[in-house]
């Protein structure tokens, strides 16, 4: 028993020093299979005034073989702060084409970087495996969001 216990600190201190040197893979990025089997596209932009423009966020499955299940959804768009004439843009989500579990929060977040800002609308809650929106694969898609800036 003697012996033992005078060889746990050699066997725990050999132990440790394995351990630093495994590389952990938990977190490893993977990769797309397919880099364009995604289209995220704005349209029907209207003007309603000097201060208002709406417009519609489409999510495109352009990968027919695949069915794109979504799970959470984010968008940012740029502007460039010559077009804002001084002014802070706000925003609401007006409508989505999302089921309700993963309707874009209505709550749009700016952010000012150099020469851009930058219109920040949050993803929602998971649904869960399978149980999320399936992106449309004709064109315009599934619509992610219909947006008042």
């Amino acid at each position: 028993m003697k012996k033992l216990l005078r060889q746990l600190p050699k066997a725990m201190l050999l132990l440790l020093v394995m351990l630093v040197f495994v590389q952990a893979n938990a977190q490893k990025r993977l990769s797309p299979v397919l880099i364009n089997s995604l289209s995220f596209t704005i349209s029907n932009d209207v003007q309603i005034d000097s201060k208002t423009l709406e417009f519609d966020l489409y999510i495109l499955d352009t990968d027919a073989a695949q069915i794109l299940d979504l799970c959470t959804v984010q968008a940012g768009i740029s502007i460039a702060q010559s077009c804002l004439n001084a002014g802070t843009p706000t925003g609401s989500i007006i409508s989505s084409g999302m089921l309700p579990a993963q309707y874009p929060s209505g709550t749009i977040s700016t952010a000012t970087y150099l020469t851009t800002t930058q219109i920040k609308i949050p993803a929602n809650s998971q649904p869960g495996c399978g149980l999320g929106t399936t992106a449309g694969q004709v064109y315009p898609g599934t619509l992610f969001a219909h947006v008042r800036i």
